[in-house]
């Protein structure tokens, strides 16, 4: 039975990051393990996967996303720019950094400008994987009582999975333009 189906994934999902709590981790990296461990096993156009589909793309991933906004202390963001700083440094590594090893590898394969936009925008967003390393080192604390990540450096990392989020979005779509024509 299909609902039977879905249910086992999502106890699996929980009991996962459940599993990852009791072991002093974080749950996400329970509940991230766990898919790995189903994701093959779920046929790709069954209605089991659109069911987990529509459940993440429609209360998952927002819930997410409206609790990782919700991590922003916007007072410690503008307080003594300490944040910015940190954002400003971590935004302009990870484009640059992508700009060049785009740059390289279009140069290497004799790629058209448009291919390395959108070779660049592709591999430009940073988002899961850069906040789970932020959220793991934040919770870290240190034998003197400090964080291993401090604030600034969490909301350093919130506003760079914003911007690189954007400018690959941009990136991407100006390459479709060129491609396609379109204005």
């Amino acid at each position: 039975d299909s609902v039977i189906q879905y249910i086992f994934v999502m106890v699996m999902l929980f009991l996962g990051a459940g599993m990852m709590e009791l072991a002093g981790m974080e749950g996400i990296l329970g509940a991230f393990i766990t898919g790995l461990v189903l994701n093959p096993l779920i046929p790709h156009s069954s209605p089991l996967m659109r069911r987990i589909d529509f459940v993440g793309n429609a209360i998952f991933i927002p819930y997410f996303l409206i609790g990782v906004g919700m991590m922003i202390d916007i007072r410690v963001l503008f307080n003594g720019g300490g944040s910015l700083l940190v954002a400003g440094v971590m935004i302009a590594t990870a484009l640059i950094g992508k700009w060049i090893a785009s740059f390289l590898v279009a140069r290497r394969y004799q790629m058209s400008n448009n291919e390395h936009a959108l070779m660049f925008g592709l591999s430009t967003s940073q988002a899961a994987a850069t906040l789970a390393a932020a959220f793991v080192g934040h919770g870290i604390i240190l034998s003197d009582g400090s964080r291993l990540l401090n604030d600034d450096v969490l909301n350093g990392t919130i506003l760079l999975i914003l911007a690189t989020c954007l400018v690959s979005s941009i990136s991407i779509a100006q390459a479709y333009c060129l491609r396609y024509g379109v204005e």
